[in-house]
């Protein structure tokens, strides 16, 4: 086990705390639908993801070497194909689906969290 994933790891429940504390306060203050707060919130991470995609080119994020910039962008691509099942091994895989299901299984559970803050916060 590395030592700067567990802290990494450990780390990444901040923003989520934080998130937390703000939509609690959010809600008590207005009155905001779950589903636009929900759709909110998968726009600032799909953008944090792509601000977050050169950690990639650092050895031990990407790969035990790193990536090239050239690496990272060929590495998205691919998954763009795999998630289309354009590549046969994903194809076999049903990735397409298994993907839409995360997806879906996903958005269920952000939006009940949500819902749950809503009603059920102190």
């Amino acid at each position: 086990i590395r030592w700067y994933s567990v802290l990494i790891y450990f780390c990444s429940n901040i923003p989520m705390a934080a998130s937390c504390v703000y939509k609690e306060a959010a809600f008590a203050q207005s009155t905001i639908h779950l589903l636009y707060l929900t759709q909110c919130v998968s726009l600032v991470q799909f953008a944090a993801a792509f601000v977050l995609l050169p950690l990639q080119m650092l050895p031990g994020f990407g790969s035990a070497h790193g990536m090239t910039p050239r690496e990272v962008w060929t590495s998205v691509h691919d998954g763009g194909l795999c998630f289309l099942e354009v590549l046969p091994e994903c194809g076999a895989r049903h990735c397409l689906l298994l993907l839409i299901t995360y997806t879906l299984v996903n958005f269920l559970f952000n939006t009940t969290g949500l819902w749950l803050t809503k009603h059920a916060s102190a």
